[in-house]
């Protein structure tokens, strides 16, 4: 409480020895909820340090005298806000290699999103479809809702039927 006039900067620490053995060991990694603890608590490690290093020397000597040989390395913030975002997801460019697979995956989510528009535009004008038919979205995958009878006639892989049978969702085989 005394601390607390001063000043001092309370904040949430994690125990993460698990977790820093586990890195210890070359080509090992930590999961994104172990990086953003991580921060959290060496963040606060560095604010307590900081804190207590620049203290008057009468105030404190013991504290200080705990924390004199510590060392904050900003390098270790840096890198971690390099990897993860405020919101604790892995950034695009914390890698060349993830960038260039995330950039690949979006390509092909747009060659997927202009092909299954194309398949659905071929059923509108085959009138296999109404006009106001749209895109629907059945077990993560873009569909085409097409009328049971003409579900051979729309070639693809059928994903899902309505509960009352009628209608066939069916993912082209452009897209498949």
């Amino acid at each position: 409480m005394l601390l607390t006039i001063f000043g001092y900067p309370a904040s949430e620490y994690f125990n993460l020895e698990e977790e820093l053995n586990y890195i210890g060991t070359p080509g090992t990694y930590l999961p994104t909820e172990s990086l953003i603890l991580l921060r959290i608590s060496y963040s606060a490690y560095s604010n307590c340090i900081l804190f207590l290093q620049n203290l008057s020397p009468d105030k404190f000597p013991e504290l200080r005298s705990l924390v004199s040989g510590c060392k904050v390395e900003t390098k270790i913030l840096t890198d971690i806000n390099r990897i993860i975002d405020n919101a604790g997801n892995i950034r695009d460019n914390a890698s060349d290699n993830l960038l260039s697979i995330r950039k690949d995956i979006s390509r092909q989510r747009l060659q997927i999103d202009k092909r299954i528009g194309e398949a659905l535009n071929h059923a509108k004008r085959l009138k296999l479809v109404s006009p106001e038919t749209e895109i629907a979205i059945r077990d993560g995958r873009a569909v085409i809702p097409v009328l049971s009878a003409f579900k051979r006639k729309l070639g693809g892989v059928i994903i899902d039927e309505s509960a009352t049978g009628q209608t066939a969702y069916i993912e082209p085989t452009e897209v498949f």
